[in-house]
């Protein structure tokens, strides 16, 4: 039975894969359909509490070797190792820029969802 789930949830995946790539060729957005699908999936899972916790226990495996999706990163590091030591000092300021943007902006969003959240307990719901 778990099997079956596990498969069921990657279709999911695939689809919002696929929905995510024509919205951005539809759009003609500068996103890839990747991204985009993962836009699409969070915002449904902001929408529906069941689909979130019916995607977890199959994502579970995934999530747990995350470390393995660092390994194409790593290779190209190496296989760029010239252009790198050329645009160093472009390539650690956007790392900096982009770091401090995002811890930004998880920042507010944790603050936004704590408020929330203490919102809805106050109310009694």
């Amino acid at each position: 039975m778990w099997i079956a789930k596990v498969i069921a949830c990657w279709f999911v995946l695939c689809g919002y894969f696929l929905i995510g790539s024509a919205v951005s060729r539809w759009l003609d957005l500068p996103l890839s359909g990747a991204i985009c699908g993962m836009l699409l999936l969070l915002f449904s899972q902001f929408c529906s509490r069941k689909l979130a916790n019916w995607i977890l226990l199959p994502a579970q495996p995934v999530l747990q070797n995350m470390t393995l999706f660092f390994i194409p990163a790593v290779l190209g590091v190496v296989a760029y190792t010239g252009m790198i030591n050329k645009a160093w000092l472009a390539l650690v300021m956007a790392i900096v820029v982009s770091t401090i943007i995002c811890l930004g902006l998880c920042g507010l969003a944790t603050q936004y969802l704590l408020a929330s959240r203490k919102g809805r307990n106050n109310d009694g719901t």
